[in-house]
């Protein structure tokens, strides 16, 4: 596809099917030379977000150097895939996170 047909309409197609089932893709390759199937088959709104901040940076940079005209309009999608952040540490043999360690039975019984 050539920069100048990239307009709002194939940005906003291209963000609505990367959220379908399937389109998640792995890059990696088994020993045998196949590729490797995804851990996901879905990806998540803030990797699709990302992606699309990628191509509003590249297209911001293509008007710069006078590529392209107008930057077409890109629109985010929301963001509700709140998860919690776990540091590799916290983290248990099933993979899900433990609670952080108690420090204030540490304190009374180790005074400085």
């Amino acid at each position: 596809m050539r920069l100048d047909e990239i307009t709002t309409e194939v940005i906003h197609r291209y963000s609505e099917n990367m959220i379908l089932p399937g389109a998640a893709l792995s890059f990696r390759t088994r020993k045998d030379g196949k590729a490797r199937k995804s851990k996901v088959d879905t990806l998540g709104s803030l990797t699709v977000n990302k992606q699309l901040e990628q191509l509003k940076s590249s297209l911001r940079l293509a008007v710069e150097e006078g590529k392209l005209a107008a930057v077409p309009k890109v629109r985010m999608l929301p963001t509700d895939d709140a998860q919690e952040v776990c540091p590799p540490a916290r983290r248990n043999s099933a993979g899900s996170c433990m609670p952080p360690p108690n420090f204030g039975t540490w304190r009374r019984c180790c005074p400085r």
